[in-house]
């Protein structure tokens, strides 16, 4: 009998466990079909058509298992087509991506003018616990609270000018976060570096009142760093700001500062507007020392030091949404300027459209840039 009891119980225990292994599977395709004018110049110089055609297409696939004892295992893998009628890279596609140092990216298929390649973008192990949370793997890690510009965000923010660029690289990394409270804990990353010193940092965030902000402090990119963020309300606006500084105790790596400022506001149910300055101590106002080729390897994001953008979106039809959005270089008075539009035709499927527009004289940040039309469909699943 007791032997039929114990039996009983570990069974009981058992099925309870196993009702914990909850997987789950969602995904979604991305395809952008675009066309591209590029800068007379530009085209002259490399040999190529001013007239470009290119489409990407994103396969991503999302599973993920909860594991009994409170743990999750997700995984994120893309199967990502470009085509192009260049036999020259064109500015869809940024490829450096710092903060990963295994190599989980291959090649399908790759010519003069087009490249099938699939990849792992997260591979991630979660432990919860009451007093906080462990990731080890290649997972997403978001600082900052800017809506353009994320100095704080130092594992590979988006530059707002790459329309085909969707997701946040994931970064290989160990983050530990515990909690301290309601809204308030603090995160440590240690995220692996090839051929270089890792990269570490730790970050303290809470709240007063109705404002939520962080502190943060470490070792990145073989420089000390430290900075702050804030975000809040002031009135009926929504107000932000990001203070991040490179090389504070170090003599022997250049020192800069970069930051934010922002507001937005909600002015009625369907118009929507956001103002942001920002400065970026690590670029220059000498538009000859621009240093162009980490722009577009995407290893930096901007190349001068101030800019301003605005942006404001319109719910024209429940269904129907239009947005558009202007920044401005200070230093050289070069501009981009976005409009889109999208409709969820379906819970699953949305369509939309966009353009880019950049105007600036020879040399400008933003000379470098094709006018770029293109349209987008969105199916989840």
């Amino acid at each position: 009998m007791r032997l039929r009891n114990t039996m009983a119980v570990l069974l009981l225990a058992a099925s309870g466990a196993s009702a914990q292994w909850e997987p789950d599977f969602s995904g979604y395709v991305v395809t952008m079909p675009a066309y591209l004018r590029l800068n007379a110049d530009i085209a002259g110089a490399s040999g190529l058509d001013r007239d470009q055609l290119a489409n990407v297409t994103r396969l991503r696939l999302r599973p993920s298992l909860t594991i009994p004892w409170d743990a999750l295992f997700e995984v994120e893998y893309e199967m990502s087509g470009l085509i192009q009628s260049a036999d020259q890279p064109l500015l869809v596609e940024q490829r450096d991506i710092g903060r990963q140092v295994l190599d989980l990216r291959w090649t399908i298929a790759e010519s003069d003018h087009y490249a099938v390649i699939h990849f792992i973008d997260r591979l991630v192990y979660r432990q919860r616990a009451s007093i906080g949370q462990l990731d080890i793997g290649r997972q997403r890690i978001s600082w900052g609270t800017g809506r353009i510009w994320n100095p704080t965000d130092l594992f590979n923010p988006i530059n707002p000018v790459n329309f085909a660029k969707i997701e946040k690289d994931g970064a290989d990394a160990v983050s530990a976060k515990v909690f301290l409270g309601t809204l308030s804990d603090v995160q440590a990353v240690w995220n692996p570096a090839e051929n270089a010193p890792a990269n570490y940092g730790v970050r303290f965030r809470s709240h007063v009142r109705t404002f939520d902000f962080s502190v943060l402090g470490g070792y990145f990119d073989s420089a000390p760093v430290a900075g702050f963020d804030l975000a809040g309300d002031l009135g009926e606006s929504g107000v932000r700001a990001e203070f991040l500084y490179t090389g504070l105790i170090a003599s022997d790596v250049e020192r800069y500062a970069k930051l934010i400022a922002g507001a937005d506001h909600q002015f009625t149910p369907e118009l929507y507007g956001l103002l942001e300055y920002h400065f970026n101590g690590a670029g220059t106002s000498d538009r000859q020392a621009y240093d162009i080729e980490g722009l577009f390897s995407g290893s930096i994001l901007n190349v001068a030091r101030h800019y301003i953008a605005g942006m404001a979106s319109y719910l024209v039809h429940p269904l129907v949404t239009v947005s558009i959005m202007g920044t401005l270089n200070i230093d050289d008075a070069s501009q981009f300027y976005s409009a889109t539009a999208s409709y969820s035709a379906a819970n699953e499927l949305v369509l939309g459209a966009g353009v880019q527009l950049f105007a600036g004289d020879m040399g400008d940040e933003f000379w470098y840039y094709p006018f770029t039309t293109y349209l987008k469909l969105d199916f989840y699943f």
